[in-house]
């Protein structure tokens, strides 16, 4: 049987900003689903689909070139997911972008997904300014699931808004699912980018911010209680905010300059995650 299909709310936004927009870019955390939710606004709209995480799709834009392949799909819906793996893509978008431009395309080109949200920001700002929207897709929240059941409200609470967790047919399903996607942050997807730090180190870290929820992190005292180096901590509570992982609340003062020293508090984003991590099964 098919595991049930969310209608999410965000799924309008995107279709009224590629009303707008040659391009619009669908932000969120791994297993959100931006992929699923993507895929159904390519059916919807005859589009493709490109997964830059596939290696024959990379030979094929390696070999061919983006704007071969968007020439041959001219007039469709274009999506690139996990583009973060090929930013030098940026620059032959806005090019086609502008050609189209030129004849009279003006909206509606490509769907870009990614995963390492400031990395692709950043990027994407700088290459495709004026012709890109963002739209951010978080987990599932409580509108989406049912905002007048109480027991699903509580399944939210304990299960996350990763949709993969929160349809398991069980709390111990959802619960090994939860464990995977933990078990990749710490086999290296997301500390595959420069941070040398053991997966035991990294797995104690992640216990100790998430018994740290809501609080401001000492990134000095929480390198001592771990054994670890400051700017390790401080760079991968960085890596799980710019991965919409994590949250850095910045501190509320009316004085400026307080504001400038004080220290943000740290928030996971998924309270399924959070549980997870603090081994809490069941409600």
């Amino acid at each position: 049987m098919a595991p049930k299909l969310i209608e999410r709310r965000q799924k309008q936004e995107v279709l009224l900003q590629l009303g707008d927009n040659p391009a619009v870019a669908l932000l969120g955390p791994r297993q959100a689903g931006k992929t699923t939710l993507a895929r159904v606004i390519a059916r919807e709209r005859n589009g493709v689909y490109i997964d830059c995480n596939n290696r024959r799709t990379r030979a094929i834009l390696q070999e061919q070139g983006v704007a071969s392949y968007a020439d041959r799909h001219a007039g469709r819906l274009i999506v690139i997911d996990e583009i973060q793996r090929r930013e030098d893509l940026f620059t032959d978008l806005r090019v086609i972008i502008d050609e189209r431009r030129l004849q009279g395309i003006e909206t509606g080109c490509f769907l870009l997904l990614g995963s390492a949200a400031m990395k692709l920001v950043n990027k994407s700002t700088e290459t495709l300014y004026g012709r890109l929207a963002k739209v951010s897709l978080g987990p599932l929240d409580v509108l989406e699931v049912a905002s007048d059941d109480q027991k699903e409200i509580e399944k939210l609470w304990l299960r996350g808004g990763l949709p993969a967790s929160f349809v398991a047919d069980s709390d111990a399903q959802s619960f090994k699912v939860r464990e995977q996607i933990v078990d990749i942050l710490i086999g290296g997807k997301v500390t595959r980018e420069g941070l040398r730090i053991s997966a035991a180190k990294i797995q104690r870290l992640c216990v100790f911010l998430a018994r740290s929820q809501g609080r401001a992190i000492n990134s000095s005292s929480a390198a001592m209680q771990l054994d670890m180096d400051r700017r390790s901590v401080r760079s991968f509570i960085d890596l799980l905010s710019g991965h919409l992982m994590a949250r850095a609340l910045p501190p509320f003062s009316q004085n400026f300059k307080k504001k400038l020293v004080k220290t943000p508090k740290f928030y996971y984003r998924d309270s399924g995650l959070l549980h997870q991590l603090l081994e809490i099964e069941n409600a």
